[in-house]
């Protein structure tokens, strides 16, 4: 049987929409072509990124100025408290944190921002798109930030929809939901898992296929 790659969130939502797009880019390494969309996303990233970055603190170039209100709230907000940007976040197996690329990592992803204050924490996550929320994501950073953060009991996050200039709706979550949150991750990995176990990664049509680039599979449409 083929090893299964870590795991993310971008991977588990790949697997939802098509195990056969996942087999491609998780398993065979295939790459998704840029496109101006991906290549704007980018770039927004970074500049953020380094415009809230302590030791870079770069102005937001003049194409991204727009977001600097954004920016500065997520300043004023950290006030008091530890300022985190583009956190790696990893666990082996047993749940224990551990480097981003070691060879025992199992699940792994990259939080845009995290806001420590003692035992609260917020999370935010930059979204360059059009506003279709969503807590999953939001859901399983929190399960990491858990790992992380053995101190901290409340977690609060928001995506922020950066063509609107707005903050998205409040996710909370608590110390006593953490062993529900990773049930909720765990059903998503067993799914891949029995995918492995099968050999089986059947293509799955929806309104996405119009965008994929594998062109071996039946329902592409381009």
């Amino acid at each position: 049987m083929t090893t299964i790659p870590p795991w993310s969130y971008s991977a588990l939502s790949c697997f939802e929409n098509c195990p056969k797009q996942y087999f491609h880019r998780y398993v065979l390494g295939e790459k998704e072509p840029e496109t101006t969309v991906t290549k704007h996303g980018i770039e927004v990233h970074k500049a953020l990124e380094e415009r809230l970055k302590d030791h870079v603190k770069k102005p937001l170039p003049e194409a991204y100025a727009h977001y600097e209100r954004l920016a500065g709230s997520v300043e004023k907000a950290a006030e008091g408290g530890l300022l985190m940007v583009e956190l790696p976040l990893a666990i082996d197996k047993f749940f224990v944190p551990t480097g981003f690329f070691s060879n025992n990592v199992w699940g792994r992803g990259k939080d845009d921002i995290v806001i420590l204050k003692g035992k609260k924490l917020w999370t935010g996550d930059w979204k360059t798109g059009k506003v279709r929320e969503n807590s999953f994501q939001l859901k399983v950073f929190a399960g990491f930030l858990f790992k992380l953060y053995p101190q901290v009991e409340e977690i609060h996050a928001n995506n922020i929809w950066l063509q609107s200039g707005k903050i998205g709706d409040s996710y909370k979550f608590l110390r006593s939901e953490e062993s529900s949150i990773w049930q909720e991750i765990l059903h998503k990995i067993g799914r891949i898992e029995t995918a492995f176990e099968k050999d089986s990664f059947e293509p799955k049509q929806s309104g996405l296929c119009s965008f994929c680039s594998i062109s071996s599979c039946p329902h592409n449409r381009r």
